[in-house]
């Protein structure tokens, strides 16, 4: 099977009723949206709840959705309105749950202090991003963890590219501040 990564011709072909390419697109990004769903306060239900309904609703509407944006910040933004949409209609969620910490990538490690000492350090980090403001919050994590470029998280949150800017620069000189 041939895989295509270039986003647009992916949609383009799902467009067209590719189911091949859905099922790549769901593959690509399911996991990701899931992990930022979490990120935002929702529980592991929820939150494939949130994904799965995405995907219908972009599978059923694939022929009348524009994307001006990167269909990644596309789906982003859909995926945030909806958690929007959960908030609004449940007021009792908590943001970013205590339970809940991504491992960064660490393959590149080779002893174990040093893995110990990522995750500690990864601990650290994600205790002080909980008393980060909530926009500041998502931004950097949108950044840090889910690796969306400046641009990305623009079009995503509906900000100009200088405040997405500023708020990453600031949320790291604040990290930099805790730690040391």
């Amino acid at each position: 099977m041939q895989h295509i990564h270039d986003d647009k011709e992916l949609f383009a072909q799902i467009a067209q009723g590719s189911r091949k390419s859905f099922d790549q697109l769901f593959l690509k990004y399911y996991n990701p949206l899931i992990s930022f769903c979490k990120t935002t306060g929702c529980e592991e239900n929820d939150a494939e709840d949130a994904v799965s309904d995405l995907f219908l609703e972009l599978w059923l509407r694939r022929t009348t959705i524009t994307i001006t944006t990167s269909l990644k910040a596309y789906l982003y933004a859909a995926l945030r309105n909806k958690i929007n949409t959960y908030y609004r209609n449940n007021k009792n969620i908590t943001h970013l749950p205590t339970d809940y910490a991504d491992q960064l990538p660490d393959s590149t490690l080779s002893q174990p202090d040093e893995k110990l000492f990522l995750k500690d350090r990864t601990k650290m980090i994600e205790q002080i991003i909980t008393t980060l403001p909530e926009q500041t919050k998502i931004v950097f994590l949108l950044k840090w963890k889910h690796q969306l470029t400046d641009k990305e998280i623009a079009e995503t949150l509906n900000k100009t590219l200088p405040t997405v800017r500023t708020m990453i620069y600031r949320s790291i000189l604040y990290i930099r501040e805790k730690i040391c």
